[in-house]
């Protein structure tokens, strides 16, 4: 069985830009979605190792901001609570580190599309 039709069975997909297929690819992480989720909540610090595009630093952003999006209370930052609650705002911040410039711009680009979302508005570098 290829690793196409593996993923087939699977319910989360995410389009892989460059690949000229007609189907959704899955990217590795995906799979380990709720142990990667675990780890965050339950840990001060979480370190993630995988291959390169393994989608470490695409997908567990957007792991993030979907749980954080469903639980408020639990990625809240106490500095900000009351300046957010004042002014009806819900925001997060996600940091990201990547070895070069061109390296974030890219993986920005690659987020806030895959958001759709304008970069610089909800995602940027």
């Amino acid at each position: 069985m290829s690793i196409f039709e593996r993923d087939r069975y699977k319910n989360k997909t995410t389009k892989v830009k460059g690949l000229n297929l007609d189907e959704d690819v899955k990217l590795p992480v995906v799979f380990s979605e709720r142990e990667i989720m675990e780890n965050i909540e339950n840990n001060i610090v979480t370190i993630v190792c995988g291959e390169t595009g393994s989608g470490k630093s695409t997908q567990i952003p957007q792991f993030i901001l979907k749980a954080a999006q469903a639980s408020r209370w639990k990625f809240r930052n106490s500095n900000t609570q009351q300046h957010e609650h004042e002014k009806g705002e819900n925001k997060i911040l996600i940091g990201i580190s990547q070895p070069r410039r061109v390296a974030a711009v890219s993986l920005a680009k690659r987020v806030s599309d895959e958001l759709a979302t304008q970069l610089g508005t909800q995602v940027g570098y």
